[in-house]
């Protein structure tokens, strides 16, 4: 069988990923310091930073030669939305739409 989606395995190497940017994610301070007292967060992100420190994540992703692909900013979700392997999981099988525990988390499945 292709395995052209999903993750089959959690220890393989990682030869096509799918992300969501912080920019897309928070997409601005005002939003990060409105919904992260919702999402029980310990400290408010810095806008700026999330998004210098995940364009090095980026950066490095891309020097392994991995294949990345970026989910798009959506209005519906929530700061949380850039923990992208909660929300879903892509088998071989199909897509598998997972309860998020968080009431404000719902709508990612959907996204």
């Amino acid at each position: 069988m292709n395995k052209n989606f999903g993750c089959q395995s959690m220890v393989d190497p990682i030869k096509r990923i799918l992300i969501k940017h912080p920019k897309d994610a928070y997409q601005n301070q005002s939003k990060v310091d409105q919904e992260s007292p919702q999402l029980n967060y310990f400290d408010v992100p810095d806008f700026e930073k999330a998004i210098s420190d995940y364009d090095k994540f980026v950066e490095f992703l891309e020097s392994c030669d991995i294949e990345i692909h970026f989910l798009p900013e959506e209005n519906t979700t929530s700061l949380d939305s850039v923990y992208t392997h909660d929300p879903c999981v892509v088998s071989n099988g199909g897509v598998i739409l997972c309860t998020m525990g968080k009431a404000v988390r719902v709508p990612e499945s959907k996204a």
